[in-house]
């Protein structure tokens, strides 16, 4: 059997844990169709608001793999759409980096294991009559699975991460009203599952969700302490081709 790796998805990063052909560098493309929600809760946990986002992210990465399963990669996730902050739709803008090294190992059977970490950092951006903006940096890490469906592959993931976040709000006509919050470290998760359709030895394409939660506390134990839970699902397919 051809020698297969494991591309695991963080939420995310949120790369797709799935087996393709090994080769030194892919490259992918793709898009999805996205949802984007946080909740606001005050200091005694009630939430007091709830924006909710709709949103088309384009995918972008590339990936160099060693013949002995290590592999580094590099991906890129953003997009635009509306959000319901106010009574009438307004902009929203979401993008993620990430920068992600691992092990894949794979049996004979096409069954696979894979684990990764590194480093990713996130932007969220909702435009009314004000901006408010939540920008988070942390560790990720996680495990994968893969094994052979069909004519393809499945894989399943599931990763945790570490961030610190601020939330910016500015644009207001009241100067008080234009503040940083910084948020305390927060644990959070991400999950992925994924199929790999091969079209020939070095193209395929892969159909993926992606998704990811965190809940962030800003000025911790202050009269203006709140909490940000926030939410990502993704639905789409990209493009790979391995040189």
């Amino acid at each position: 059997m051809k020698k297969l790796i494991i591309v695991s998805m963080t939420c995310a990063v949120s790369l797709l844990a799935s087996q393709m052909a090994l080769a030194d560098i892919k490259v992918r493309a793709g898009v999805a169709s996205g949802s984007y929600s946080v909740d606001l809760k005050n200091a005694s946990g009630v939430v007091y608001q709830t924006v909710n986002a709709k949103y088309t992210p384009i995918n972008l990465g590339a990936s160099y793999v060693a013949n002995n399963g290590f592999y580094v990669d590099f991906g890129y996730t953003g997009g635009s759409g509306t959000h319901d902050m106010t009574s009438t739709d307004k902009t929203f803008r979401r993008s993620d980096l990430a920068l992600i090294a691992g092990k894949s190992n794979v049996r004979e059977s096409g069954f696979s294991t894979s684990f990764y970490g590194g480093f990713k950092t996130g932007q969220t951006v909702l435009t009314s009559s004000v901006e408010d903006k939540l920008v988070a940096s942390g560790l990720v890490g996680g495990v994968g699975v893969g094994f052979p469906v069909g004519p393809g592959s499945l894989g399943v993931n599931v990763g945790l991460g570490i961030m610190k976040a601020n939330w910016d709000k500015t644009g207001s006509a009241i100067a008080a009203n234009n503040r940083s919050y910084a948020a305390d470290t927060a644990v959070g998760f991400s999950f992925g599952l994924g199929y790999t359709y091969p079209i020939n030895e070095t193209m395929g394409v892969v159909v993926d969700y992606k998704g990811h939660g965190y809940s962030y506390v800003f000025d911790s134990g202050l009269s203006t302490e709140f909490t940000v839970t926030e939410t990502t699902n993704a639905v789409g397919a990209n493009f790979y081709a391995t040189f």
